[in-house]
């Protein structure tokens, strides 16, 4: 969040939005490389930011002793990241948090629908070393990003469900 506070007036909506969907879409998929210089900005005439095409991105929990999401702190957490965990985020960008989360909710739906499909290449890939434990790693990310931030989404919908059912008795 304090990094991001330089960004605030050098950003339009739009960027920080991909700005912070591309963080979000990194602690799923255990980017753990993630820091202040794997991530780039073109700067345009006016001297404002643009994100630049993400690169240097590696699922490393299979190398990593330590399971981390992400090298950068989200809302001061490496690990158990979730949706909830960027509304710090979005105050220090001054972005609308309800905005922020249904793009964040639009891409993890895209992610668990086309992460599986990349562990499938994975796995059918030939002279990979130690392939069999790394498509297991991620797998393992997978399940986990998968559980916390389906527990966040819908916890989210069973309790406005139990307000209303309350209601209705």
């Amino acid at each position: 969040e304090e990094a991001l506070v330089v960004l605030k007036n050098k950003m339009s909506n739009e960027e920080k939005l991909k700005t912070l969907t591309f963080f979000f879409i990194s602690s799923l998929v255990f980017h753990n490389d993630l820091h202040k210089k794997n991530v780039s900005f073109f700067v345009d005439n006016d001297q404002s930011l643009r994100l630049a095409p993400p690169y240097d991105i590696i699922n490393a929990l299979y190398y990593s002793p330590t399971p981390t999401q992400t090298s950068l702190l989200v809302n001061k957490k490496r690990i158990k990241v979730g949706i909830l965990d960027f509304k710090p985020s979005c105050e220090a960008l001054n972005i609308n948090y309800c905005v922020v989360r249904e793009r964040f909710i639009e891409a993890f739906n895209l992610y668990k629908e086309e992460y599986p499909k990349l562990i499938d290449r994975v796995f059918m890939l030939k002279n990979v070393e130690d392939k069999d434990n790394f498509v297991k790693s991620l797998a393992r990310s997978y399940e986990y990003s998968v559980d916390l931030s389906e527990r966040e989404i819908n916890g989210k919908v069973n309790f406005f469900k139990n307000i209303f059912n309350t209601f209705k008795k």
